[in-house]
This record gives C-alpha cells, structure tokens and sequence, in this order.
C-alpha cells in the first residue's frame, strides 16, 4: 500500500460513476471514439496517441482510417501498445466502451492521448523513477525540511506538467490538432 502507484483495493467511487454515465450516455450510439488525455510517458515534447490491442475488427478498420492521415505525423506518434518504453494498459479509461458495449459491430475507438514531458530513453527513465521515489518517500515518511519538500515537489509536478513554454505551446497545437481535426474525421467517417 506504501508503494509507488499503488491502486488500492477496489476502484475509487469516480470510477463507478463515469462507468456508470458512461454506459448510460453511449448506449444509443453505434460508433464512439473517446480520448483518455495524460502527460508523461513518451519522448519529450511528442503527442503519442496510443491505441489498444483489444478491438474487435469494425472498430479496429475504423481506427486504421482514423489515425493515419498525411498530416498527422506533423503533430502526433502513432504509438502502439508494443512500443518500447511503452506497454498495454488493461482496466483503464480507454477501454472501458469497449468492455460496456463488446458487441462485435460497434464501433469504438479508445486510444491515450499521452503527451510525453522528460523522454522515455535511459536518461528520461531515470529522472522519472527518481521523482516518484522521492515524492513517494516524502508522502509517507516526511522531507527532512520544508526547502526539500518544495524541491521535490517541484520536480515531481515538472514530470506531468512542465512549466517549459514549448511543452505546453505543443500540448496546445497538438491537442488542438487531435480535437479539431481527428475528432471531425472521426465524425465524418461515422455519420
């Protein structure tokens, strides 16, 4: 329970209740795709737009046409969930529409959008797991004093949220790039 991203037990009340509305509000629609938004993972500076391995085959063919427009690789990496540095996540936001609705003609596109903040090679890794220890450690035992605590919480917020202006400037136009433009594909290839 004191380890570094620890779970817990059972899912957290949110959890039940977006399951909930969810299931409730895409009930009537045949093809959905829904973005899970998260900063991170990844090379620095770089929108990886994530997608699943378990699809059934209409939402894997709608995906294919989605996801890989001439001009998308200006703004994100089509990430694979066999990437290295990367690996599937069962049980998370962008795979809960296709648990609730596994109907094997619906459509549902999931993917993580992750827009990666220190790099994900030897270097990037060994910042990130620095920080988390450190932040775990004082979570639960204490900073030695308060100059260390703002340190390190500092650091721990600079791995999810950078406070370089050309992260966030790409965030922004990457972001936009995926609502505007992906969503509005996705739209008008599912009238």
């Amino acid at each position: 329970p004191e380890g570094i991203d620890f779970g817990g037990r059972d899912f957290e009340p949110q959890t039940v209740g977006i399951t909930r509305l969810l299931a409730r509000i895409a009930a009537p629609y045949p093809a959905i795709f829904h973005i899970d938004l998260h900063t991170g993972l990844g090379k620095k500076n770089v929108l990886h737009v994530m997608t699943k391995k378990e699809m059934n085959d209409a939402s894997r063919a709608a995906e294919s046409k989605l996801l890989r427009g001439p001009a998308d690789s200006e703004h994100y990496e089509l990430t694979p969930p066999e990437a290295e540095g990367f690996y599937d996540i069962l049980g998370d936001y962008a795979n809960i529409l296709a648990k609730l609705f596994p109907e094997p003609d619906r459509v549902i596109v999931g993917i993580t959008a992750e827009f990666g903040t220190v790099g994900n090679g030897l270097l990037g890794k060994t910042i990130t797991i620095d920080r988390l220890i450190n932040e775990n450690e004082g979570f639960y035992y204490g900073y030695a004093d308060s100059k260390t605590e703002a340190k390190v919480k500092k650091r721990f917020k600079e791995l999810f949220f950078p406070s370089s202006p050309k992260w966030r400037s790409l965030l922004i136009e990457n972001g936009r790039y995926l609502l505007d433009t992906v969503v509005k594909r996705f739209i008008a290839q599912n009238p």
